[in-house]
C-alpha cells in the first residue's frame, strides 16, 4: 500500500516539474541602439550638445545627430544640455530590430554662428623695371619705352613701335621729336632740321644720309 502510495506521489511530482516553463539560464540582456536629431524650437539642428542615457553621453554633430549604443530596455531619462539650457524627459526603450530612433527638441532658440573665413590679402605682383632711368612705361607692358637721357626731367627718347629699341629723339631737348629710325634698323633716317615739329628731311634708302630735303 505505502509502495504504491509513493509511486503515485513520484509520477505526480514529475507530471508537474514537466509542466513548468522553462527559464534560461544566462541569457543576454537585450540592448538598444538609440538615435536622433537635437533641434530648437524653430527646428533648427543644435550642434555640440551633449546628450545623456544610461550613464553614456554624446555630443551632437554637425547636422545635430547622436548614436549612443548598447542602452537597456525599460523607461529611462535621456538629459541635454548645451551651454545653459539643461533639458531632460522620459523615454520608454523597447527593442525595435535592435535601433530607435528619438528626437528631442529643445523649447528655446539657438542662433548658430559660424566664424567666417578670411580672405588671405593677396601678395602684389612688383612691377618689371629697367636698368635705364629715369624712364617711362607708356604703354603698361612692364617693359620702358620712354627715357630721359640726360636726366633733365623732360623725355628724349622712345620706343614708338615697342619692339625694343629707340626710334624717336628728341635731339635738342625742346620738347618735340626731331629724328626718327622709320625702318627700325637702329639708324636714324628721317629729321626735323628746323624743329618746327616736322621731318624735313629723309635718308629715304637707308645707305645713313639724308637724300630728300623738304
Amino acid at each position: 500500500m505505502k509502495v504504491g502510495l509513493i509511486t503515485a506521489i513520484s509520477v505526480i511530482i514529475v507530471a508537474i516539474i514537466a509542466a513548468l516553463p522553462t527559464i534560461p539560464i544566462g541569457s543576454d540582456t537585450v540592448t538598444v541602439t538609440i538615435q536622433g536629431i537635437v533641434a530648437d524650437k524653430d527646428n533648427i539642428p543644435v550642434i555640440g550638445a551633449i546628450v545623456y542615457i544610461d550613464g553614456q553621453s554624446k555630443k551632437t554633430d554637425n547636422n545635430g545627430k547622436y548614436i549612443i549604443q548598447d542602452v537597456t530596455e525599460g523607461i529611462k531619462t535621456i538629459k541635454v544640455k548645451k551651454d545653459e539650457i539643461d533639458y531632460q524627459e522620459t523615454i520608454i526603450v523597447r527593442n525595435n530590430n535592435k535601433i530607435m530612433v528619438h528626437d528631442v527638441v529643445l523649447p528655446v532658440i539657438f542662433l548658430q554662428i559660424t566664424t567666417p573665413t578670411p580672405t588671405p590679402t593677396p601678395t602684389p605682383t612688383p612691377t618689371p623695371t629697367s636698368t635705364l632711368t629715369p624712364e617711362e612705361d607708356t604703354n603698361s607692358d612692364g617693359y620702358a619705352d620712354a627715357w630721359d637721357t640726360n636726366y633733365d626731367g623732360y623725355i628724349d627718347a622712345w620706343d614708338t613701335n615697342y619692339d625694343g629699341y629707340i626710334d624717336a629723339w628728341d635731339t635738342n631737348y625742346d620738347g618735340y621729336i626731331d629724328m626718327w629710325d622709320t625702318n627700325s634698323d637702329g639708324y636714324a633716317d628721317a629729321w626735323d632740321t628746323n624743329s618746327d615739329g616736322y621731318a624735313d628731311a629723309w635718308d629715304t634708302n637707308f645707305d645713313g644720309y639724308a637724300d630728300t630735303w623738304l
